[in-house]
């Protein structure tokens, strides 16, 4: 025990004391942030791909019933395009697609042609990590479609050597 004498004893913390405080804080911080990008990054990226998923499915299913060709049109998946509307529907229609509705959906220029790609474009993601995530997971679990990450974080997802054809013609080119 410590002896006080007078107005010198000891008040507040030293030097040392502050330093480690301030060290055991920064450990935590770091160990915070690489959480983040180990934990919550990848679980984002699940969330997008299933978000991706449904629509890719959606235009297999409009595929099918189409007669097995792609609906020709260029636009978002919100138009009122005809042949992109079949693709709605098979979504669930305007309701179900609000979170998709900006994406942009082409297939040769909305005109009836064969041997073409057919191109999904999302919105930009929330960083180029999750967008590389995303477009890793497409190209392993949804052959033949494969995904390229543009610049500003979206996803251009694609299908080559396919047919689109017009829905109110259903004639395959």
């Amino acid at each position: 025990m410590r002896k006080r004498y007078g107005k010198s004893a000891r008040k507040g913390y030293t030097i040392t004391e502050l330093a480690l405080g301030l060290l055991i804080v920064g450990g935590l911080l770091l160990a915070v942030f690489a959480g983040y990008k180990k934990l919550y990054l990848p679980s984002v990226a699940k969330s997008e791909y299933s978000k991706i998923n449904s629509v890719l499915a959606g235009i297999e299913r409009a595929r099918n019933s189409i007669g097995g060709v792609y609906p020709a049109g260029s636009g978002t998946i919100g138009t009122d395009d005809d042949n992109i509307n079949v693709i709605r529907d098979e979504l669930g229609g305007d309701t179900n697609v609000k979170d998709v509705r900006d994406w942009q959906y082409d297939c040769n220029g909305g005109t009836e042609g064969s041997d073409v790609t057919v191109t999904l474009t999302t919105k930009p993601l929330t960083n180029n990590t999750v967008a590389r995530l995303v477009a890793r997971k497409i190209v392993e679990n949804n052959s033949p479609w494969y995904a390229e990450v543009q610049s500003d974080g979206s996803l251009t997802i694609k299908r080559d050597h396919v047919v689109c054809a017009n829905v109110s013609s259903g004639a395959t080119p």
